[in-house]
């Protein structure tokens, strides 16, 4: 769909169960979790319908979801175990596919990925419990495989993640008590959004310029605030 309302197309229309689409950065393909393999796996399709393919075979529980900014692999959690990053062009098991290293004793299974930063370094993720609801947040750095937890806590009832990274900086759209805030992850500063209430779903644009947020009042509102 444009942003006037025009040209709306379906992809997928079928028994199965499609859910968390993540777009590719040149904005041509996605890739999303879907039963059509018997069980719920990553799949790709393409914009226009075409290219349907299956990215993962593990019979097992995902969690979080982010894609590099080259949109050749997915980042995921498996099970509560590890984090894969899935090859977008094979099909990936759990045997094949490249795990990140996390240090001794870090609990790996909570780290669910939901942002890849653009210079394809950092990846944002969720910290979660043993129901799934978010806790905190942490970075972790491809270079040196290194984590570091965030002191940022969303509060109970607020299962959604952050928004992203704005590109070409350390910034992430995350989520706190008090709403969403710019948060810069190497000096910890945090910068509020005015207007962006606890309770909002928010998306940032693909060049990171803006962001739509609906509010989740008595009649639902979107708003679009412009990063400058």
């Amino acid at each position: 769909m444009r942003t006037d309302g025009s040209e709306i197309r379906r992809l997928t229309d079928d028994a199965y169960k499609d859910r968390v689409p993540l777009w590719s950065p040149d904005g041509q393909s996605l890739a999303f979790y879907s039963t059509r393999s018997g069980s719920w796996n990553y799949w790709w399709i393409s914009t226009d319908g075409s290219g349907l393919r299956q990215v993962t075979d593990i019979e097992k529980d995902w969690g979080g979801g982010a894609m590099s900014p080259d949109g050749k692999r997915v980042a995921l959690n498996v099970d509560y175990e590890v984090v894969i990053l899935a090859d977008v062009d094979k099909l990936n098991t759990k045997e094949t596919a490249p795990q990140l290293r996390f240090p001794d004793g870090y609990p790996a299974g909570r780290f669910w990925p939901f942002a890849w930063s653009s210079d394809g370094r950092m990846l944002g993720a969720t910290i979660v419990n043993d129901a799934g609801a978010v806790e905190t947040y942490a970075v972790y750095d491809l270079e040196t495989e290194s984590v570091r937890g965030l002191d940022i806590h969303p509060g109970a009832g607020y299962p959604e993640p952050g928004a992203g990274w704005l590109p070409g900086t350390r910034k992430l759209v995350l989520r706190d008590q008090q709403g969403y805030m710019v948060y810069d992850v190497e000096s910890g500063a945090q910068q509020h959004l005015p207007g962006v209430g606890p309770v909002a779903r928010v998306a940032l644009s693909a060049n990171g310029k803006v962001l739509l947020v609906e509010n989740e009042v008595l009649d639902s509102e979107i708003w679009l605030l412009t990063f400058e």
